[in-house]
C-alpha cells in the first residue's frame, strides 16, 4: 500500500516537492505533536501495525461482574390458630356457619421484612489505555412492614432505608469520582 499524494494549498491537486509538506505550512502546534515534543503525546498510543495501516488497533478483554442476593421474612402471627378453629366449625366456606359472611371477622396480622443487596463492577475500555478505567458500585435496601386488621378497617405501616454508592476510577488521573 503506498501512501497518499499530499498536495500543496497554493495549487491544489499538485503534489509537493518529495512528497513532503514544508515546514512552513506546518503550525506550531502540529509540529509539537509530530515531534513529540508536545506533552499531550503522552496520551497518543504509538503505532503497534507496520506500514500504513489503521494503527492504535487494540485488543483487550472488559470483565463485568454483578451479583445480587435478597432475603425475605413474612409471617402471619395467628394464622394457624384461626385455621384450627375454622376446620373444627365445619371447614371453610362450607356448613358450620363459614363463608363470606365471616372472612372479615377477627384479628388479621402480618409481618414481612426484605433485604435487598447487588453489588458490580465492570472495565471501561478506551482505545487510549490510560483514558480507560473501572466502575462499581453497590446498593443495601431494608424495608419492613406491618398490617393489622380488625373487622372491616385495615392500618398498614412500612418503613425502607436504601443506600446506595458508586465508583468510577480512570487510569489517566488514578483518581476516583
Amino acid at each position: 500500500m503506498t501512501p497518499p499524494a499530499s498536495s500543496t494549498a497554493t495549487t491544489p491537486g499538485q503534489p509537493f516537492s518529495g512528497n513532503v509538506i514544508p515546514s512552513q505550512c506546518i503550525a506550531t502546534q502540529a509540529s509539537k505533536l509530530l515531534n513529540g515534543t508536545s506533552t499531550l503525546t503522552q496520551f497518543f498510543p504509538a503505532p503497534n501495525l507496520p506500514g500504513y495501516a489503521q494503527n492504535y488497533h487494540l485488543l483487550t478483554t472488559a470483565q463485568d461482574e454483578h451479583d445480587a442476593g435478597r432475603r425475605s421474612l413474612h409471617a402471619q402471627p395467628g394464622r394457624e390458630r384461626d385455621a384450627t378453629r375454622r376446620r373444627r366449625r365445619g371447614g371453610f366456606g362450607g356448613g358450620g356457619g363459614g363463608g363470606r359472611r365471616n372472612q372479615n371477622q377477627g384479628l388479621r396480622q402480618s409481618i414481612n421484612f426484605n433485604y435487598n443487596w447487588t453489588d458490580s463492577a465492570s472495565d471501561n475500555v478506551n482505545i487510549f489505555p490510560r483514558l480507560g478505567g473501572k466502575s462499581s458500585s453497590d446498593s443495601n435496601s431494608v424495608q419492613a412492614g406491618y398490617t393489622v386488621g380488625y373487622h372491616k378497617l385495615t392500618n398498614v405501616l412500612n418503613a425502607s432505608w436504601n443506600r446506595s454508592t458508586s465508583q468510577a476510577t480512570n487510569f489517566f488521573t488514578n483518581g476516583t469520582i
